[in-house]
């Protein structure tokens, strides 16, 4: 269902306090993507108005400073609706973005606002927000008092932003590049927002003005009926460009046996076919914009002939620099497992694996140090990865969703020892790539579960072997994953058992002998207690109790802090306070440096702060629920939920049964929202006993 901004506007207006979830119900959207609309609603109000939280009356109220021109603001709104029922913020800053990238000239925001039948100042936050997406791509928009705007930066990164907002608008989610990416200026946005920020009002009146034009740069001169959309034309090119590229790369594919994962395939089609526009265009790949594709590679070869095909076809030279172009993006469509045996491990590959494994021990003190083989997959894997690192080139991961939900302690060590790969290509990777490394540490944990020790366990009864045997099965059908055996005798026999064959013995009544292992005593029904008992003794998860490591001292509801800084600071002081022999000194500075290596928020609302490694002998963790989200300074978007985390740097420590509820309680959006909508610490920790 589209929800309309206009909607949610006159929504508050009319109820004067209505909660979130209520309206969010009653719009068919959730929560979160409530508040990214009320967010982006406030920024395009500019002033005339402002939906505040106001819990005196209960949720969202309108508060107008300006009735004529809010007055003004819904009818341009309904006027746009009319004109276009399928318009959004998001459509639109998508359309702009595809033709700003195809422009090599100057346009006004005067000439782009008629074109859009929006106004200037509306057109003005929407380049904020494509300023955000360009800086991914090491883009920025240009602004000249008297010409208007551009885009400005490498030819690569201006194909890969086209190819990638193509392929999604091919597959219908042209707005996702925009989801949750705010308007406002400040932490974390680009410097050509901030710029667009400080001087719209030159760059809109630029079609009217005249004077003396930068060296070889002269303004259009005309008048926004004059204007055509380079994104018209460009989607009306690229339809028989990417089925004439389809033609060749097929034939080239098939001759030469050279596979293409298919996850890909429609990704390199759009590749290319963008790179004969581009040419069409006067617009090559300068050489020395390129990684070394060595001449005598097999993708440089298959890359040759698509040139050749490619160039006979469509009637373009395709020169070295175009080859190799197409070269590098055959070697990085290559996914985990896509052909590893004909992969050849660099030493660099090699070490980087390394030191990721060794970031994962130092956080989470999983030992994969002499994992061969996951060290092994890690760097194959990484080979092609960095290509897409380097050039910031987007893979889909259809299965996501999936490791994310059933992998998600996995996910998160991908996500920790990523921040290698952040600082050795100073581009931290997608939740998309995160994914495929996850599947490595999914392979990695699934091997340590496999081959660690199952428990024996013996089993007595004073009733009869028939008691016995009937317990011994409700044994194993609770905790069979984790036993080797479960052998059963009264107990009279007990004194004549093989105990060195025996890790645990339980029974329902006391013993009159000694034996040399644990003893523990539970009743024949099996009940809840007894149930939680064994999987202490059998599990060793005693020590995973949730409240072990989420104290009710550091847990704080209905939370207001201004700032990420803010909150971090007073999470550390509370954390420090509480456990002065725990926390040192210097915590609140490596929060920090782990901050700067990469994002600790993971969406959902949510932020995992914590040092740069782990520091205190036991695990904590501190928790702060918001009433208000704040910016975190991430794509992931604002977080209301945060979990400070003091990691146990002993080695001994296993905490297999903290990590992995954590971790799948955090990728649970539901859980999430309705944690936030509760903010009561038994709702969290039940939350984690359920996982």
């Amino acid at each position: 269902m589209t929800v309309y901004d206009e909607d949610i506007v006159e929504r508050i207006e009319q109820a004067n306090g209505i909660a979130p979830s209520e309206l969010a119900e009653r719009l068919g959207i959730s929560q979160r993507t409530l508040r990214d609309h009320i967010r982006r609603i406030n920024q395009t109000l500019d002033g005339a108005a402002r939906i505040q939280y106001m819990r005196t009356l209960g949720g969202y109220v309108l508060e107008v400073s300006n009735r004529q021109a809010f007055d003004a603001w819904l009818e341009r709104r309904r006027s746009l609706l009319r004109d276009d029922p399928a318009s959004s913020a998001d459509a639109r800053a998508a359309y702009l973005l595809n033709d700003l990238l195809l422009r090599s000239d100057w346009i006004t925001l005067d000439a782009l606002a008629e074109i859009l039948y929006v106004s200037r100042a509306c057109i003005s936050n929407d380049l904020k927000r494509i300023a955000l997406v360009l800086d991914r791509y090491s883009l920025t928009l240009e602004k000249r008092p008297r010409y208007g705007i551009r885009v400005k930066g490498p030819e690569m990164g201006r194909r890969l932003c086209l190819a990638e907002a193509t392929v999604r608008r091919m597959e219908g989610s042209a707005e996702d590049a925009f989801a949750g990416v705010g308007v406002s200026v400040g932490a974390g946005t680009s410097a050509s927002a901030g710029m667009l920020a400080d001087a719209d009002e030159s760059a809109e009146n630029g079609a009217a003005s005249k004077g003396t034009s930068p060296d070889d740069v002269s303004p259009k001169g005309t008048s926004p009926d004059e204007v055509s959309s380079d994104g018209d034309r460009f989607d009306r090119t690229l339809a028989p460009l990417v089925n004439a590229v389809s033609s060749c790369v097929d034939r080239v594919l098939a001759h030469e046996d050279f596979s293409v994962n298919s996850l890909s395939y429609q990704n390199l089609l759009v590749h290319i076919a963008i790179a004969v526009l581009r040419i069409q265009g006067g617009n090559y790949m300068p050489a020395d914009s390129l990684p070394n594709v060595a001449a005598d590679s097999r993708e440089y070869e298959v890359a040759q002939r698509i040139a050749r095909c490619v160039s006979e076809t469509l009637g373009v030279e395709l020169p070295a620099s175009e080859v190799g172009y197409i070269a590098i993006h055959l070697a990085g469509k290559r996914v985990l497992y896509d052909d590893q045996e004909s992969q050849v491990v660099t030493d660099d590959m090699w070490e980087l694996a390394g030191r990721m494994i060794d970031v994962v021990w130092n956080t989470y003190r999983f030992d994969f140090r002499d994992d061969v083989e996951l060290r092994m997959n890690l760097a194959r894997h990484l080979a092609p990865l960095s290509i897409r690192l380097t050039y910031h080139m987007h893979l889909e991961n259809p299965l996501l969703d999936d490791i994310k939900s059933r992998f998600p302690l996995a996910y998160a060590m991908a996500g920790e020892a990523s921040t290698e790969l952040a600082n050795a290509y100073g581009y931290y990777p997608s939740e998309h790539e995160l994914g495929y490394i996850a599947m490595t540490f999914a392979l990695a944990l699934e091997r340590q579960k496999t081959e660690q020790d199952k428990k024996r366990v013996l089993v007595v009864c004073a009733s009869g072997m028939a008691s016995a045997r009937l317990l011994a099965y409700k044994i194993q059908r609770e905790f069979g994953e984790h036993l080797a055996s479960v052998e059963t005798c009264n107990v009279t026999q007990v004194a004549s058992q093989n105990i060195d064959a025996v890790d645990y013995v339980f029974t329902t009544v006391p013993l009159n002998v000694s034996v040399p292992v644990p003893v523990r005593e539970i009743t024949l029904l099996l009940t809840d207690d007894d149930r939680a008992l064994m999987r202490d003794v059998i599990e060793g998860s005693s020590q995973d109790e949730p409240a072990a490591y989420l104290p009710r001292n550091l847990f704080f509801a209905h939370e207001h802090f201004e700032s990420k800084q803010e909150a971090i600071a007073v999470l550390v002081a509370r954390m420090r306070a509480a456990y002065p022999d725990e926390i040192p000194e210097n915590f609140e500075e490596l929060v920090w440096q782990r901050e700067e290596a990469a994002p600790t928020s993971f969406g959902n609302l949510v932020a995992l702060p914590h040092p740069l490694f782990a520091v205190s002998t036991m695990t904590l963790v501190a928790v702060a629920l918001l009433d208000e989200p704040i910016e975190w300074g991430t794509e992931t978007g604002p977080v209301q939920a945060i979990f400070l985390m003091s990691f146990s740097r002993l080695p001994e420590t296993r905490l297999d049964g903290f990590y992995r509820p954590v971790a799948s309680l955090l990728n649970d959006g539901a859980a999430i929202e309705e944690l936030l909508r509760t903010q009561q610490y038994e709702q969290l920790i039940g939350e984690l006993r359920k996982r």
